[in-house]
């Protein structure tokens, strides 16, 4: 190490006597050492040390002098004034290493250098100088008094300007020393805290979840380990040199270079934005970029902070994708109740997941029992180019049964397969699906009245469609879809049945309608069903529907007509019991058959009558009632 010298040596501090001179450099070399210490060294200077080297010294180099004073020097008085001088000397050293230790280093440094400073000047030009130009007349013959005359006359004038000229030039090179000794504590607690923040600064960039890389000239100079792993390199070295620019996809290359070129020009420019992201394998991902421009010894540089953001995109698609599906499953339940019958019902779904759904293609496919136990479509919509005409599926047990479809149908379970071209069960499949865009696919069973009729089966045109809540959104959609088919087909099963109902209650009409009296029809329960247009009664005893009617009434022999039970009865009347049934007959004919029983008042008046035609009654009623029935038809009577 160089020392400062803030007391630099040269004759002007020469004594004359050569042994004296060399002991005073020693201590001007102690001096300069701590002032070296203070501006030079990184850690604080020995202070204790120094000092205690300039006791030391300063005891051999006291008793040097003593002992050359006292062989020429003989006045009492001089030597004491000198000894005062050497004693003030090494009392103050010993005190300012007793207190060294209990104040501020650069206080105690400041007195320390201050007082060695004007020490040394005031000892060694004054008292020093003055012995040993008495020691000098003294060797060359003067006598003693002539001596110290010519050494008094010699330190006046000139020498003593120059004694309080070098006490002040010396005095500012200690402050100075002392003042830089300051600048350089504050300096090293500059350069400590500039260190433990960039060792903060350096930790945080190597273990940030954020990617890192400087580069300048589109090239790559530094860069951190979330920046190599996002991008795929080997190493941080394997990244060093590299192009930064080929980790963007080449259709946003130009646009990152030209922001990035902006940026360093100190132009307006995206603060932060998205592109897509380029991996050393070739695969892509979203990434957020924000570019900066940084200022280095080096000139300007360009730091990207990165960010893959590809959980972020597939957490919003699936939000997506799960909120179209619980649309879908919305407007798909509202379409039941609007549909007209079961094929508007599978065309309406298909539609609704493409347009809703957002899906690529739909179709319904009914299982045949056929020999080849087929799978045919009903019904699709969206983007097909006579797929299914090729796809020839089966829900058997077989080679074209294996598919998820056929194994939707004949399992009861669904079948996701969410990446198509790495299948495979879609082995036979897979060419043609993936020329047409689709990518993945779900095919879910169509159960009505306990039995699987078919199949719901959609195609995405991506890989990360068909997650697990949105499958199972889906899985509830053809359940819906199911529910719909079995309500259509019990509503066409009611309707056929209300439609034949109809047409033998037409019949049951004719007749009843072509009644002279009034006919009233009640169910088991008491209600009318039907009325004729007459006016007298006729109780109904038993309904079998569509087949036999029964009924039994009170009728007047001598008008014919039917009488209130409850009134008045007539002279002459019958009360009978009638069924009537309709039967099949040839030709797709229906046959009515009659049938009565009953009895007559008074017997005595009716009895010739029932003699002749049989019971009254019946007699009655069938004239009446067939006469009435050909006359409506046409036919002769």
């Amino acid at each position: 190490m160089r020392a400062v010298d803030i007391f630099p040596w040269n004759d002007r501090v020469n004594t004359g006597l050569p042994e004296i001179d060399a002991q005073h450099r020693v201590l001007v070399g102690l001096l300069n050492e701590l002032a070296g210490h203070i501006v030079s060294v990184t850690d604080f200077p020995d202070l204790n040390r120094i000092l205690a080297e300039l006791a030391d010294y300063t005891v051999y180099h006291f008793a040097s002098e003593d002992a050359l004073w006292n062989r020429y020097i003989t006045d009492e008085h001089e030597r004491s004034v000198h000894r005062h001088w050497h004693e003030n000397f090494t009392s103050t050293i010993a005190r300012l290493r007793d207190e060294q230790s209990a104040r501020p280093l650069a206080e105690a440094v400041d007195e320390t250098v201050a007082f060695l400073a004007r020490w040394l000047i005031s000892h060694i030009l004054q008292q020093d100088r003055y012995c040993a130009h008495v020691v000098t007349g003294m060797q060359q013959g003067m006598a003693p008094d002539a001596a110290r005359a010519d050494a008094a006359e010699r330190m006046k004038g000139s020498s003593g300007l120059l004694t309080e000229l070098l006490l002040s030039t010396y005095g500012a090179l200690a402050a100075n020393t002392v003042s830089l000794m300051r600048e350089n504590t504050e300096r090293k607690r500059v350069q400590a805290s500039l260190h433990e923040s960039e060792e903060r600064f350096r930790t945080i960039v190597e273990q940030s979840p954020v990617g890192i890389i400087l580069h300048r000239d589109g090239h790559v100079i530094q860069v951190n380990e979330a920046a190599v792993r996002m991008f795929r390199y080997r190493s941080l070295d394997d990244m060093l040199g590299t192009v930064v620019f080929d980790n963007i996809a080449p259709e946003n290359r130009a646009e990152v270079q030209d922001l990035a070129h902006r940026r360093l020009r100190g132009e307006d420019a995206k603060l932060m934005y998205e592109t897509v992201g380029l991996r050393r394998d070739g695969s892509r991902f979203p990434l957020v970029l924000a570019p900066r421009r940084m200022q280095t010894a080096e000139g300007p540089v360009i730091g990207a902070f990165l960010l893959d953001i590809t959980e972020r995109k597939r957490a919003e698609e699936v939000e997506r994708t799960v909120s179209r599906t619980i649309k879908l499953l919305s407007r798909t339940n509202a379409l039941l109740v609007r549909v007209p019958d079961e094929q508007a019902l599978l065309d309406g779904a298909c539609r609704m997941a493409v347009e809703v759904g957002g899906y690529l293609m739909a179709w319904v496919g009914y299982a045949r029992d056929d020999a080849a136990k087929s799978v045919a479509p009903v019904a699709h919509y969206g983007y097909e180019a006579h797929y299914l005409e090729e796809a020839q599926l089966s829900w058997g047990d077989n080679a074209q049964g294996q598919g998820p479809t056929g194994r939707a149908i004949r399992t009861g379970r669904r079948m996701v397969s969410p990446d198509i071209e790495h299948s495979p069960a879609l082995t036979p499949w897979r060419r043609a699906a993936l020329l047409r865009g689709y990518k993945g696919t779900v095919s879910l069973p169509l159960p009505v009245d306990g039995k699987v009729v078919g199949a719901l089966v959609i195609y995405s045109a991506s890989t990360e469609a068909f997650g697990a809540e949105e499958v199972t959104l889906l899985e509830e959609l053809a359940h819906d879809l199911a529910f719909g088919i079995q309500a259509l087909r019990l509503r066409e099963a009611n309707a056929a049945a209300v439609r034949d109902l109809e047409r033998e209650s037409n019949k049951s009409r004719a007749l009843l309608s072509n009644a002279s009296d009034g006919v009233h029809v009640l169910d088991e329960n008491g209600r009318l069903i039907e009325a004729s247009d007459g006016r007298n009664w006729f109780t109904v005893e038993l309904v079998e529907p569509n087949r036999t009617l029964v009924l039994r009434t009170i009728i007047d022999l001598l008008s014919g007509r039917s009488v209130d039970p409850d009134g008045r009865l007539p002279r002459a009347y019958a009360d009978g019991v009638w069924s009537f049934n309709l039967r099949p007959a040839d030709g797709g004919q229906t046959r009515l058959v009659a049938r009565s029983r009953g009895k007559t008042r008074p017997a005595l008046l009716t009895r010739p009558f029932g003699l002749a035609v049989g019971d009254p009654a019946h007699f009655i009623m069938q004239t009446r009632q067939f006469h009435g029935l050909r006359t409506r038809v046409g036919a002769p009577a």
